[in-house]
């Protein structure tokens, strides 16, 4: 479960009382505060540890948070920053599970849109949770990724023009046309490559208990019809499951999860039901960030296991909410 902090003033140097993971949470959104500072377009507004990001179509809320660890993380407690963004004007004809489900969640692309379960707020907000032990180096690169979902996180959500939100970025995706082509075969038992081409990459999870349970692209050729240009990844589970009236619900479930336990990745994207009928993970992110995350791809490849190993124990009944 998230323990907040919002009773402190502010994200400023903390003093050395507080508990070290208190101490670095709030030292890591201290940082993303000053450059999230430098763009002109952002107000920023810091009240009792919680900072709101304001621009001209959402508010965004963000706040550190230590998660309590899931599956083999279960011992510990792991530093995290969530970010939930209202946009403006309020979609609240978007609270539908079925919906969000096989609709908005297919086809958002970064971030969630969510019921929060122990919130009382009038609509579903679009929702990121990031790990900041999960394999990013936060301290340069990962931060990146965060600053822009707070910046511009209903920026796609209320577009209505034909040009993509964010410009296509040569340099990122040359980036990570490169990662996916130095891709190894076999990933310390992790995950092996089923097929690769230019821009294009299947992977299966090969972990003990992940075989034949799901399978994952990366793929940069499929443009983002709001976005514009970027990185798509997709991570398939392979079960088919009987009480098909019941995955709407499950994909909120699970959504919200990812926001609640540490699994060792960052939810940047949303479950949803695949038009094959499949549960299924999607993030989408603009090529810009290929500047600054050339990684990325094995970054995500490396994440999946934990995803989909959390996910399946999750919907067995293994781990609760």
């Amino acid at each position: 479960m998230a323990h907040s902090y919002r009773e402190h003033n502010g994200p400023k140097e903390p003093d050395d009382s507080r508990p070290c993971d208190e101490l670095a949470a709030l030292r890591r959104l201290r940082d993303i505060v000053g450059w999230l500072g430098q763009d002109p377009a952002v107000t920023m507004d810091i009240r009792g540890g919680v900072v709101g990001a304001f621009t001209a179509t959402s508010n965004a809320i963000l706040q550190p948070v230590v998660l309590d660890g899931a599956g083999v993380r279960a011992e510990g407690s792991h530093l995290a920053i969530e970010v939930r963004v209202w946009p403006e004007p309020w979609l609240a004809w978007v609270d539908s599970p079925r919906r969000r489900a096989t609709w908005l969640n297919r086809g958002v692309g970064l971030g969630a849109i969510q019921r929060p379960i122990e919130d009382d707020s009038d609509a579903p907000l679009l929702t990121a949770c990031f790990e900041l032990n999960d394999g990013l180096r936060w301290e340069r690169e990962g931060a990146a990724l965060l600053r822009l979902f707070a910046s511009a996180g209903a920026d796609w959500m209320l577009s209505r023009t034909a040009s993509p939100v964010f410009a296509r970025s040569t340099a990122g995706l040359r980036q990570w046309h490169k990662a996916i082509k130095q891709l190894p075969v076999h990933w310390f038992g992790t995950w092996t490559l089923l097929k690769r081409v230019p821009g294009h990459v299947v992977v299966r999870l090969a972990d003990y208990d992940l075989a034949d349970e799901a399978e994952v692209h990366i793929e940069l050729n499929r443009p983002h019809p709001r976005l514009g240009s970027g990185l798509r990844y997709t991570l398939a589970l392979a079960r088919h499951h009987s009480e098909r009236e019941r995955l709407a619900v499950w994909c909120d479930w699970l959504n919200e999860r990812e926001t609640q336990l540490a699994i060792g990745t960052s939810h940047i994207g949303a479950w949803h039901i695949a038009a094959n009928g499949r549960l299924t993970y999607t993030a989408f992110i603009p090529s810009l960030i290929g500047e600054v995350l050339p990684n990325l791809p094995r970054d995500l490849l490396c994440g999946s296991a934990a995803r989909a190993r959390a996910a399946m124990q999750a919907l067995s009944g293994r781990l609760p909410l």
